[in-house]
């Protein structure tokens, strides 16, 4: 906290998202994408292929702006260790100036002066967050791509937990509601400055204890569906290959066995 005028704070929040679940199975059961899947796993190096896929889990379904990460309820990280105090400050005026105070109660790392700055860091931990998978793909290509590959076979499951770590580092999110105040009151807040000509920088950022083994189990499944449809695709490939090359001509029979031969001498009438 920072009470003075013309003072500047920075300050730090960083939320850590304890064992977010991710779940890609809606996504990649679609219909269209499926086989889409099934069709680039049987030719995995085309890239018109790929570029379906990627196309069909990047496309946007909706109009209105969402985050990829939605915190919900949140808690300091070291809330068990804060010690309460209490203070009064006296404003500095000047001529004219009416003096006031500021009641400072249950604080911790309090600044009082002008033209001062302070550097806070603040760390929490959110419990449940939810993911939007898709919106997260969307604002990730390594991720996207890394999923693609380990659904075709390209790639073993636990290689896509870099890329999800990356990613939720990355993704959009916004912050939790702040509480609401009582005129004249400041309650339950992280980084306060109070005073005129004062102005606090704040800057977000997520951090995430993922467990990927969960994620590997649920693509596997995937990875075995799309195993399948690649296989029953390369039959039916392989039979319509097949019948096509049985297939024989209408004038084949004309032109087959032996040629007629002309009449010699002493033949004919």
């Amino acid at each position: 906290m920072q009470v003075g005028d013309r003072n500047e704070q920075y300050n730090q929040y960083t939320y850590r998202l304890r064992t977010p679940h991710l779940d890609f199975a809606p996504i990649l059961r679609r219909p269209d994408v499926r086989q889409r899947l099934a069709e680039l796993a049987l030719d995995p190096e085309n890239h018109d292929k790929r570029a379906a896929v990627m196309e069909k889990l990047g496309a946007r379904t909706w109009s209105v702006s969402r985050d990829a990460v939605e915190l919900r309820a949140v808690r300091r990280e070291d809330e068990h260790r804060s010690t309460p105090r209490a203070a009064a400050v006296s404003s500095a005026t000047g001529a004219g100036e009416v003096r006031s105070f500021v009641v400072i109660r249950h604080s911790r790392n309090v600044q009082v002066g002008q033209h001062s700055r302070q550097y806070n860091d603040f760390a929490y931990v959110c419990q449940r967050p939810r993911i939007d998978e898709r919106q997260l793909l969307l604002e990730s290509p390594g991720l996207k791509e890394a999923l693609v590959n380990v659904v075709i076979g390209r790639a073993a499951a636990a290689t896509i937990t870099d890329e999800v770590h990356r990613a939720l580092h990355a993704a959009s999110f916004t912050r939790p509601p702040r509480l609401r105040q009582q005129p004249g009151t400041i309650k339950g807040q992280d980084g306060v400055t109070v005073g005129r000509g004062s102005r606090a920088f704040d800057e977000l950022r997520l951090t995430a204890e993922f467990n990927g083994r969960r994620l590997a189990r649920d693509l596997g499944r995937e990875t075995d569906v799309i195993a399948g449809r690649r296989r029953t695709l390369e039959r039916d490939r392989n039979r319509a290959a097949g019948l096509a090359r049985a297939v024989v001509r209408p004038d084949a029979k004309r032109h087959s066995g032996r040629s007629p031969q002309p009449p010699g001498p002493g033949t004919g009438f």
